[in-house]
């Protein structure tokens, strides 16, 4: 915030923090050599030296008298204070601060010019390479001011200045807001964002109002204009609230500049989306590609000395301007005095001054007018009488020799009539001395002007000659080029169409290959369906067989089991009578120990009798078991060997059948190889032919403009030659007469 203070008149300082920011000195002492070199509302900037520190520096004058005092001086206090708080590589250096009287003198390093000066003095739009270096070294101000919560709120190209290290400043921080958000309607209409035109109906706005005008002094930097330029004001400022946002305008000659890149346009639209939440922040637009793309390091250099070199033109050109206006100036004011003077002095000076400063008419050429003047400076030069001085020289002679006969003929006291006649005489005698003399004269400027009209038509036909074999070897480079255009596109075409039939075969034996793997995979399928469905059937044979077996054997075992019990039946009433015979014979107290002995026989002769029986149904059931279950495996077994042998048999056919497919794709590629190796000798032997005629027809007519030439040379020299004979025989006769007549 700047510091305030109760103030009774602007420049009238109570508060010492505020005194502490101004100097006391006199700054027309410390500072001289102050040239303007800028003005706005604000006042004036200038450029000066600081014999103090011995440098180049600028200051801004800024006046707090008359109207609206108190406002310019609250603002001078702020920018001031906002200067003498931040220090920053490109940010302008605050140098010292003076009040002498009503005006604010503001010190600060001098710089070269703004990004604006530079678009004008180009006439063009800067090139995007030389916009990112720009932008980047401004954002890099700008992130340093928004981490302090500070709005600049009047970024363009008018405030971004160059130091002559090519070094970008943020400069002007009138305008600029100590906090964030801000709501103060301020700022460059055509730069300011939607929310600062609505801030005082709508609510605050953030730091990413500068964005926004960064985003414009982009299109600015690049179209030399801003968006909505033509407008007034008002217009714009209603046109921005109101409308979408302003885009790059498409390049209109190509040629002269390629289009706009992508991330340049990105660039752009995510600094002006309408929304502020939906702009970048600094930070962020600093490292956008845009912004971070690699470019060389001298780009702003180059750019710095572009625009002087364009400069020094300009201003060469105004001096060339200015001299010439000077010297037609200073040469109608010499033809009005020689014009009431008169004499010969007139004729030296146009002769002399006019011809080489003035602007050749139609029909002339600069070459004609410069040999002339050569010409005619010799002929001046020797004494030889030409021109209009010539002229004058032979006249005055005239003039003297009739006043030396005169005096002559009167001193001989002749009568009248005699000295009238000897006056014609001499008269005569003179007027024929100077004819001859003015036909030697005529002579002699005919022959110079012959030689002058040789030594142009010379020097014309070289020129034609030297023009005509520019033109056709511009012409035969031109179907050079496009013959080489061509034979690129033909070289291009074969290329293509080879990559296109490779692709073509390669998709073909992709696909031949597809389908005989699918062929083999059903086939293989199929094969282990088979194997499948056979085995399956013989399990449930089996199954079956096994299912038949147990009733056979229930039959036999029931069989053997009634045998055995008809045995049993049969032993019991064996025993049984043996045992009526027993306890018949023995005594009466021996009956029960002999039952008893006689039942326990009974029972092991039975049990041993059962057990017998049973394994006998057991070996039964063995005996017909074993022999089941060896059949089936005998039957398994022939079974697997077939269904493996017939798999073998399909693997062996799949085999040679990938191995014929394999065969046959590389001869189709073999053969496709070499159709493409013929058609590319064809093609390589078809340029050389072209190229050979080519160059055949370069020669041929090379030869026959040489040939065309020397003929033309041979026809003007035997022009020449019979021109220059003719006058020369023709002068010499008349020559002769005028001498006869003079004698």
């Amino acid at each position: 915030m700047a510091p305030s203070a109760v103030l009774q008149k602007p420049g009238v300082i109570k508060d010492p923090v505020i005194a502490a920011l101004f100097s006391t000195k006199d700054p027309e002492v410390r500072y001289q050599d102050l040239r303007e070199i800028g003005h706005g509302s604000f006042g004036a900037v200038y450029f000066a030296y600081d014999k103090e520190n011995e440098q180049t520096v600028a200051i801004k004058k800024m006046n707090f008298s008359g109207k609206q005092a108190t406002e310019k001086w609250n603002d001078i206090l702020k920018e001031v204070s906002f200067l003498n708080t931040v220090v920053h590589r490109h940010i302008v250096d605050y140098k010292a601060c003076f009040l002498k009287e009503t005006t604010c003198w503001l010190v600060m390093e001098y710089c070269i010019g703004s990004a604006a000066d530079i678009v004008d003095v180009l006439r063009k739009g800067m090139r995007e390479v030389e916009i990112a270096a720009i932008c980047s070294q401004t954002l890099d101000a700008l992130r340093y001011l928004h981490s302090l919560k500070r709005i600049h709120r009047d970024i363009k190209a008018g405030n971004i200045l160059l130091s002559d290290q090519a070094i970008v400043k943020l400069a002007d921080f009138g305008s600029a807001s100590l906090v964030d958000p801000a709501q103060t309607f301020i700022g460059t209409p055509f730069f300011m964002a939607p929310e600062v035109i609505l801030a005082m109906d709508e609510g605050h706005y953030s730091d990413r109002a500068d964005i926004w005008s960064l985003g414009i002094t982009c299109i600015e930097l690049a179209e030399r204009r801003p968006p909505l330029f033509s407008m007034n004001a008002m217009s714009a400022l209603y046109h921005i609230a109101q409308n979408d946002p302003p885009t790059l305008s498409p390049i209109d000659d190509a040629s002269e500049q390629p289009e706009w890149s992508r991330e340049f346009v990105e660039f752009i639209d995510k600094c002006l989306r309408k929304p502020a939440e939906e702009r970048m922040s600094a930070e962020e637009c600093f490292r956008h590609p845009f912004i971070q793309k690699p470019r060389p390091s001298d780009t702003i250099q180059e750019l710095i000395q572009r625009t002087k070199n364009m400069v020094l033109e300009l201003d060469n050109f105004q001096y060339k301007k200015m001299r010439k206006l000077m010297y037609l100036d200073e040469t109608e004011g010499k033809d009005g005095s020689e014009s009431n003077g008169g004499g010969p002095a007139h004729d030296d000076l146009d002769f002399h001054g006019n011809e080489p400063h003035s602007i050749g008419r139609a029909g002339d050429s600069a070459s004609s007018r410069s040999a002339s003047l050569t010409s005619f400076r010799s002929m001046q030069s020797s004494g030889g009488g030409g021109g209009p001085a010539g002229l004058l020289v032979s006249t005055n002679l005239t003039g003297a020799m009739d006043n030396v006969h005169g005096t002559r003929l009167r001193s001989r006291n002749m009568s009248r009539g005699a000295f009238e006649n000897e006056m014609k005489g001499v008269k005569t005698h003179l007027n024929r001395v100077k004819d001859a003399r003015q036909n030697d004269f005529e002579e002699k400027l005919q022959v110079e002007l012959d030689e002058e009209v040789v030594r142009y038509r010379r020097q014309q036909l070289n020129n034609l000659h030297a023009l005509e074999e520019r033109l056709d070897d511009e012409e035969v480079n031109v179907q050079e080029r496009q013959m080489d255009t061509r034979h690129g596109l033909l070289s291009k075409q074969h290329e293509m169409t080879r990559e296109l039939e490779m692709q073509h075969l390669n998709e073909l034996h992709s696909m031949k290959k597809r389908h005989l793997e699918t062929q083999h995979e059903a086939e293989s399928a199929s094969q282990n369906e088979y194997t499948t469905r056979q085995q399956e059937e013989l399990r449930k044979k089996h199954a079956m067989q096994s299912r038949q077996q147990p009733r056979e054997l229930k039959i036999q075992e029931a069989q053997i089991r009634k045998q055995y019990r008809q045995v049993v039946k049969t032993q019991t009433r064996q025993f049984k009578l043996y045992l009526t015979q027993m306890i018949q014979v023995v005594p009466k107290d021996e009956q029960k120990e002999l039952t008893s002995r006689l039942k326990q026989d009974q029972m092991q002769k039975v049990a041993l009798l059962a057990s017998q029986y049973e394994s006998q149904i057991k070996k039964m059931v063995q005996d017909k078991t074993v022999k089941l279950e060896s059949w089936q495996e005998d039957e398994q077994r022939i079974l697997s060997e077939k269904l493996e042998k017939e798999l073998e048999e399909l693997l062996v056919y799949q085999k040679k059948q990938k191995a014929t497919l394999e065969e046959q794709i590389q001869k189709e590629r073999t053969t496709l190889e070499e159709r493409i190796n013929a058609r590319r000798a064809l093609l390589e032997q078809k340029i050389l032919e072209e190229r050979e005629q080519m160059a055949e027809m370069r020669r041929l007519k090379k030869e026959q403009i040489r040939d065309r030439h020397s003929q033309e040379r041979h026809r003007l020299e035997n022009q020449f030659v019979r021109t220059g004979s003719t006058s020369r025989s023709s002068g010499g006769a008349t020559n002769s007469s005028s001498i006869q007549m003079a004698m």
